[in-house]
């Protein structure tokens, strides 16, 4: 009895030892030509990254503009869809809400009550909330056109209103003279804002259908030209 306790302790002491053994290999750090290897991958991604870090946040500063246009647009959409009066003085629940763009000053989007049922924005007292474009790479509002199969692209002078109106979620398209003369009542989407930095390199374009869709598309989907094509 006492060899066999024996010959099963030192059966334990030996398999202890070997599994000992395969820790401390485990635990062996790298060679000298995997830790080499590693630092060469390292400095390659690094070195990329750094070269394409303009590029990089020009996309990321773009995107941010295109995506915060949508949204105005949205909220547009939200207001004049849902339960929110028009009017301070005297609300009512029977206007709609839209999204005005000034061809004469692109850097400021304005979503508006129309408590006066015309489609135009009258100034402060329909005021709902401004936007204004600030950022020092010169990313901007570039184009604006609205209509199909040709869609066609406001000049200066001209206003466009993007209006919602309980209890139907589509979107009604308003262009608007110097003047406020309106030449085409009955127009048509869908209306194509486009955002582009200052070499015109880089755009997005946000769609507003006539079912009401809101979507923003790269410049591979959209088109950076001063006519863009849904």
């Amino acid at each position: 009895m006492k060899a066999l306790m024996n010959i099963k302790n030192n059966k334990r002491v030996g398999l202890k030892k070997i599994w000992l053994k395969g820790v401390q290999l485990k635990k062996a750090g790298f060679t000298l030509i995997e830790l080499l290897v590693v630092l060469a991958i390292f400095a390659v991604v690094m070195s990329v990254a750094l070269f394409d870090q303009a590029g990089l946040n020009s996309n990321i500063l773009i995107t941010n503009l295109a995506y915060e246009t949508a949204l105005a647009v949205r909220e547009a959409q939200t207001y004049g869809i849902g339960v929110r009066a028009t009017g301070a003085n005297n609300p009512t629940f029977d206007k709609g809400y839209g999204a005005y763009f000034d061809m004469d000053n692109m850097n400021q989007i304005v979503v508006f009550g129309d408590s006066n049922g015309d489609n135009f924005y009258a100034g402060s007292t329909e005021l709902q909330s401004l936007y204004e474009i600030k950022n020092q790479r010169g990313n901007r509002i570039s184009s604006i056109c609205v209509g199909t199969p040709t869609c066609t692209s406001l000049t200066s002078g001209q206003k466009l209103s993007l209006m919602f109106k309980r209890p139907n979620p589509e979107a009604t398209f308003h262009v608007f003279n110097l003047d406020g003369s309106e030449p085409n009542p009955d127009l048509t989407g869908p209306a194509v804002i486009v955002v582009n930095n200052t070499g015109g390199t880089n755009c997005r374009a946000i769609i507003i259908e006539t079912t009401g869709q809101i979507r923003v598309e790269n410049s591979t989907g959209g088109n950076c030209s001063n006519t863009p094509k849904p």
